[in-house]
């Protein structure tokens, strides 16, 4: 991990499994002092939110199996977790999102009691820092959270506050912890998005939540390929990814527009 202060925010960079990334964060040294860290998880996983997590526990304890047992991931490549926020389960893997953390402590001028409004001002940096670089029909919802039909399963087929969508596709998610100290934002922009590699590994948590609505993982797929936009689907027809990065080099253009939405990111950082 590495840290650096621009005397308003600490901005971090962080690398690990998706296990230890959602370790308590911040650092306690760092817990009065507004952070944003940026991520790069080292392997796949699907991690759970904690309603979720919950529910898989209570029914893996009831047959006396594992998280491991019950999810059998293995051959796929993908590691099976959870994470103390809230909300659906999202994938995750090496390249595959733009994951950044945003930690306010609770005496912060920022922090806001009220939970609908509380993530506004985080998903307001992204609005600003995608359309800066000329990408149209980028909004914020700032109504209240819509679960849809999927969202109790994924979280990216949710409709949250302050999350951010490309017309009807959702763009950027966000969920939240608040503790007694302040409240930690996660969102996420998928770089790339190909949910028929890792839908099937949620079957077992889908035929266990919908008992008595069975879902097939293949219209939850056909589902998330139609409202979900990633970087790639951004980047076009509105402009290039090369255009995004201001690069011809198409070698490097991908990385060099990452670069660019995270400078514009720090940019935008409220003071």
């Amino acid at each position: 991990m590495t840290t650096r202060d621009d005397s308003i925010w600490r901005i971090e960079t962080r690398s690990g499994t998706a296990a230890q990334l959602h370790e308590r964060w911040p650092p306690l040294e760092l817990i009065h002092e507004r952070v944003v860290s940026f991520s790069d998880v080292s392997h796949a996983a699907i991690v759970f939110g904690s309603s979720q997590s919950l529910k898989i526990s209570r029914h893996i304890e009831s047959n006396g199996s594992s998280w491991h047992d019950f999810f059998d991931c293995e051959d796929r490549g993908i590691d099976v977790v959870s994470r103390s926020t809230g909300g659906g389960a999202v994938y995750i893997a090496p390249a595959e999102q733009l994951w950044v953390d945003f930690w306010l402590p609770k005496s912060d001028v920022l922090f806001d009691h009220d939970i609908l409004r509380s993530s506004f001002w985080v998903g307001s940096i992204w609005v600003k820092t995608l359309k800066s670089f000329g990408l149209q029909d980028i909004r914020m919802h700032e109504g209240r959270l819509m679960p849809g039909e999927w969202g109790s399963l994924v979280c990216f087929a949710s409709t949250g506050p302050g999350e951010v969508f490309c017309g009807t596709r959702k763009v950027v998610g966000i969920s939240q912890r608040r503790t007694r100290n302040g409240v930690w934002f996660q969102t996420m922009l998928p770089l790339r998005w190909e949910p028929g590699e890792w839908i099937p590994c949620l079957a077992p948590y889908i035929e266990l939540a919908r008992e008595t609505e069975p879902l097939s993982t293949i219209e939850l797929q056909a589902w998330l390929v139609e409202h979900v936009a990633s970087l790639d689907y951004l980047a076009w027809p509105e402009c290039s990814v090369g255009e995004l990065s201001g690069s011809d080099n198409s070698g490097s253009s991908g990385r060099s527009a990452v670069r660019a939405i995270v400078d514009g990111l720090i940019t935008n950082l409220p003071v």
